[in-house]
């Protein structure tokens, strides 16, 4: 081989080597800005987690609120139930006494009737 072809030979390696150099350049660099992408896609995904976990305890809060709630409605609804079934059964037995209280009127009213009537004819019979 003569000087010049192997000169040759080496700048065509050379330019080879140094196409492949910018190949392996732009391949790191898609590389790294895939990886940056990943990392924030990551962290994006994180937050939303993170967030999502927050809006889950709010949830479960509230909703354990409003089974107290409900709990203590249902306890008032149950002791009003109870008052007024008292009530009514406390009305239903002044009821009975008063009746009883009009026919113990009555008769007395009759005996009182009745023995003035009597007196009466006492009167009557002297």
């Amino acid at each position: 081989k003569s000087k010049s072809q192997q000169v040759e030979e080496a700048n065509q390696s050379r330019v080879k080597i140094e196409e492949e150099i910018r190949i392996i350049r732009i391949q790191l660099e898609t590389t790294l800005k895939q990886k940056s992408t990943a990392e924030d896609e990551l962290k994006q995904l994180r937050e939303k987690a993170s967030e999502a976990e927050r809006l889950r305890k709010l949830a479960q809060e509230e909703a354990e609120k409003l089974r107290r709630q409900v709990n203590e409605e249902t306890q008032k609804k149950r002791k009003a139930e109870e008052e007024l079934k008292l009530k009514s059964e406390a009305e239903k037995e002044a009821a009975k006494q008063k009746q009883k209280a009009l026919e113990d009127l009555e008769k007395l009213k009759m005996q009182a009737e009745e023995a003035e009537r009597q007196m009466k004819q006492a009167e009557i019979e002297k």
